[in-house]
């Protein structure tokens, strides 16, 4: 039950609907099933193990006040936790007797099993896969909801990709049984993403239709729909699929990631926010507009260089490294890759005040 109410949990209630403070919990001789929705998005949670005790007991299917009920399963440390539904509240035995409110006179919103049936095309994904590809793709996103499509996800081409405008990432992500169709581009919502994100289970399946999409795995059902402007997301494969930066520099991660913070106390608002590397045989040296620098040991394969890069750009995606060995491709006049396994990621150059002028 535990597991069950973390999940749900992801969902955030709508603050114009009251209803989607409420979870609706079923449970009967197939076992127990707990939904929520914020007005956009369901989110069903089933576990088969769970009985009604006695032949005469009844089925208990009830609307109930989310966050009080999340709260308290998340509290209670027994192992077995009895449900009796009374007349005006559902009574939990655990630590100790609670009564856990319910809204009576209400039908609470479901998806038409006919809408459900109707998603036929589906491919399987490993859960492990989707949350790697998630936890870099999250990164890069956009913050800003004036960006509108750049705030969602786009999966394409067995790839997870997203961007802020000054980031990039594409992350791989393969069906499990090899299928040679290329999938129709999805643009999730963050919504979404979060739900796929507390899947349980080893697997899951998504299915697309008509700008919606159904996620199925063996104790979860997400339905919702994705996010308009899906033809006009930027070709994020122009700028990673083709090898700009002919330069390349390896450097330890914990070494940057610590010169960067430290320099980051003497960046200003009016620095915009910048740093320059200067990258020179066997050193990197990076400097702040007021004059601050450090210079750390590397590798350098190629020329000497010099770039300049928004320093919270490079913190964030140089915090996502696995492992201490950072390699950094650098030689155009765009960008700034960082290699990290499949994983692709790019950083847009800033422009000096010296060149802006030019």
């Amino acid at each position: 039950l535990r597991t069950m109410v973390n999940v749900v949990s992801k969902i955030n209630p709508s603050k114009t609907e009251l209803l989607t403070e409420y979870y609706h919990l079923v449970i009967n001789n197939s076992g127990m099933k707990l939904t929520a929705y914020d007005s956009k998005n369901w989110i069903t949670v089933v576990d088969k193990s769970v009985k009604l005790k006695g032949k005469a007991a009844n089925e208990i299917d009830v609307i109930i006040k989310g966050d009080k009920f999340t709260k308290l399963i998340q509290k209670t440390s027994v192992e077995e936790i009895n449900i009796t539904l009374k007349d005006s509240y559902l009574e939990l035995k655990a630590n100790g007797t609670y009564k856990v409110p319910i809204l009576l006179h209400e039908e609470y919103k479901t998806i038409d099993e006919k809408i459900i049936s109707s998603f036929t095309d589906d491919k399987t994904f490993s859960t492990t896969d989707f949350k790697n590809a998630y936890e870099y793709t999250k990164h890069t996103v956009s913050t800003d909801t004036r960006d509108q499509y750049l705030t969602g996800f786009l999966f394409n081409n067995e790839q997870l990709q997203s961007t802020d405008g000054y980031k990039v990432c594409s992350a791989p992500l393969r069906s499990i049984i090899a299928d040679k169709e290329e999938n129709t581009p999805i643009l999730f919502t963050k919504e979404l993403m979060s739900l796929i994100s507390a899947i349980p289970d080893e697997e899951f399946n998504i299915s697309y239709k008509d700008e919606k999409v159904l996620i199925t795995s063996k104790s979860i059902e997400i339905y919702g729909p994705t996010l308009y402007g899906v033809d006009e997301y930027p070709n994020l494969d122009s700028i990673i699929g083709v090898e700009q930066n002919s330069n390349l520099c390896k450097v330890s991660k914990s070494l940057l990631v610590a010169a960067l913070d430290r320099l980051s106390l003497f960046i200003t608002s009016f620095d915009r926010n910048f740093v320059t590397l200067t990258f020179d045989k066997n050193s990197l040296e990076i400097k702040t507009e007021n004059g601050s620098c450090e210079t750390i040991p590397c590798e350098i394969t190629g020329e000497k260089g010099v770039i300049h890069v928004q320093i919270d750009n490079l913190k964030s995606i140089a915090s996502l490294i696995v492992g201490d060995s950072a390699e950094l491709k650098y030689g155009s006049e765009l960008t700034l890759d960082i290699a990290c396994g499949e994983v692709k990621l790019v950083i847009a150059l800033a422009v000096s005040e010296e060149e802006s002028e030019v």
